[in-house]
C-alpha cells in the first residue's frame, strides 16, 4: 500500500535505502523523525535502527517502525533495537497520520526546548563571566538576609574571600549607622512584598567594613528578580566602590563649609564679576551695606548701578587687577538716605588666566567710613591747631 497519502503534508520527505545513507543525511542537516518503511524486512529494520542509536548515543530522534507483521516477539524486538513506536501496518491512515505527526510536534517541542536551554547555558555563562570580572560586587541574597552568591571582586572590594563574607552577618559588614539604614530598607521591603504592593529598585550611598577595619563608601543598587510567574524569586544587588569619589565629595563639602564660615565672618561685602564687570554673586555680612538691593544689581554690569564717579574708580580698580592679578586699596563713596555718605575700600583679585573667556573677579569692598570720618575729624583738628599755632605767633 503507497505511504505517500500519509505522508503528505506533514513535511519534507526523502527515501533513503541504506543506513549509510541515512547517517549521511542527519549529518548535514537536521531530522524530526525516521520512519522505516513496510516492505522492509524485520530483521533490516532492527538492524538499521540499532546502528542508528550506535552511530549516536545521543541521537535525540524517533524512530518509527512500519510492520505489516503484528507479532509481539518482533514490536519487542523493535523497542529493543531502540525504535520510538511501532505501527502496523497498512492501518487506518488517519490514526497513522495523527500518530506520526505528534511525533513530530513532540520532536519540534524537544528541539525548542533543547534551544532555550542552550541559550540559557550560554547566558549563565556569560553572567558568570560578567561576574567574576566586573569591578563591581554582584550578589544574589534571599529573604532571610543571608547571600545566596557573591561575586569575587569582594576580596578587592572589602578583603574577604567569597567563602568568608557568605558566612558573615549584617552586623560584619557594615558599621553601625549604615546598619541601622541596612535593617530599616529591608523590614519596609519585606512590608511591601507582604502587602503586593511594587518592588522599586533601592539606591544606598553606605559605608561598610573592610578587612583591616577601616569603614568604605559604596553605592548599592538592590532590585527584586521576579520570575515569569510574577512570583517573587530573591533580591539582586550590585555595589560598587564609591570610597575615592565620596571622600573627595565630603572633602569639598567641609572646604565650603569652612569658606563659608570665612565669608560670614567677614565684614565686607564680596561680589563675583565676569571679565565684563558684570555682578554675577554677591554675599553680604550686612545687607544693609548694599547700595541698591540685589534683584536691582545682579546681572548689570557696575556702571549700570553706581553712580559716574564710583563706577569709573571701581572700573579702574578692575582695570588694574585684569593686569596685575589682584588690586587692593580703592577708595569711592555712595550716597545713602538721608542725606549721609558711605565710603568703601576696595580688594579685587582675578580668577584664572589673563586671557581666558571665563575669567572672573573676586571683588571685597570694606565698609570704612568710621575711618575717613575720624580722619576727616584729625585733619579738621590738626588744621584748627595749626590756625592757632599761627595766630599765637603773630602776635
Amino acid at each position: 500500500t503507497d505511504l505517500a497519502p500519509v505522508l503528505d503534508g506533514l513535511g519534507d520527505v526523502h527515501h533513503l535505502a541504506t543506513p549509510a545513507q541515512v547517517v549521511d543525511l542527519l549529518t548535514h542537516r537536521p531530522v524530526d523523525l525516521v520512519i522505516l518503511a513496510p516492505g522492509l524486512a524485520p530483521e533490516d529494520g532492527f538492524t538499521t535502527c540499532l546502528a542508528l542509536r550506535q552511530w549516536r548515543e545521543d541521537l535525540d530522534l524517533p524512530i518509527v517502525f512500519l510492520c505489516a507483521d503484528a507479532r509481539p516477539e518482533l514490536e519487542l524486538l523493535a523497542f529493543q533495537a531502540g525504535c520510538s513506536d511501532f505501527i502496523h501496518w497498512p492501518g487506518p491512515p488517519e490514526v497513522i497520520r495523527a500518530r506520526l505527526r505528534q511525533h513530530l510536534q513532540r520532536q519540534t517541542h524537544r528541539r525548542a526546548r533543547q534551544h532555550a536551554e542552550a541559550q540559557l547555558r550560554l547566558s549563565e555563562a556569560r553572567h558568570r563571566l560578567i561576574a567574576k570580572n566586573a569591578a563591581d560586587v554582584i550578589w544574589t541574597m534571599g529573604l532571610d538576609g543571608r547571600f545566596t552568591y557573591i561575586s569575587p571582586s569582594v576580596a578587592t572590594l572589602r578583603g574577604y574571600s567569597v567563602a568568608e563574607v557568605m558566612s558573615q552577618t549584617w552586623a560584619d559588614i557594615f558599621p553601625p549607622a549604615s546598619l541601622a539604614v541596612v535593617q530599616a530598607e529591608f523590614q519596609n521591603f519585606l512590608g511591601r512584598l507582604q502587602r503586593g504592593e511594587p518592588l522599586e529598585p533601592l539606591h544606598l550611598e553606605l559605608t561598610q567594613t573592610h578587612r583591616d577595619g577601616h569603614p568604605i563608601w559604596t553605592d548599592i543598587v538592590a532590585s527584586a528578580l521576579v520570575g515569569m510567574d510574577g512570583q517573587f524569586q530573591e533580591i539582586l544587588g550590585v555595589t560598587r566602590d564609591i570610597d575615592a569619589r565620596k571622600r573627595a565629595e565630603l572633602a569639598l563639602r567641609d572646604t565650603t563649609q569652612r569658606m563659608e564660615a570665612m565669608l560670614n565672618a567677614l565684614p565686607d561685602l564680596m561680589f563675583r564679576l565676569d571679565r565684563d564687570s558684570q555682578i554675577i554673586e554677591a554675599h553680604p555680612q550686612d545687607p544693609a551695606l548694599f547700595y541698591l538691593p540685589p534683584p536691582m544689581f545682579l546681572g548689570k554690569k557696575v556702571s549700570e548701578v553706581l553712580p559716574a564717579p564710583a563706577a569709573a574708580i571701581f572700573q579702574a580698580a578692575l582695570a588694574e587687577a585684569a593686569v596685575q592679578g589682584r588690586h587692593r586699596g580703592a577708595l569711592y563713596s555712595l550716597p545713602f538716605p538721608p542725606g549721609s555718605i558711605s565710603w568703601f575700600e576696595l580688594s579685587i583679585a582675578a580668577l584664572g588666566p589673563a586671557d581666558a573667556m571665563d575669567r572672573e573677579f573676586i571683588v571685597l569692598a570694606r565698609d570704612v567710613t568710621a575711618r575717613q570720618q575720624a580722619e576727616a575729624a584729625l585733619q579738621h583738628l590738626n588744621g584748627t591747631l595749626e590756625l592757632k599755632v599761627a595766630e599765637r605767633t603773630a602776635a
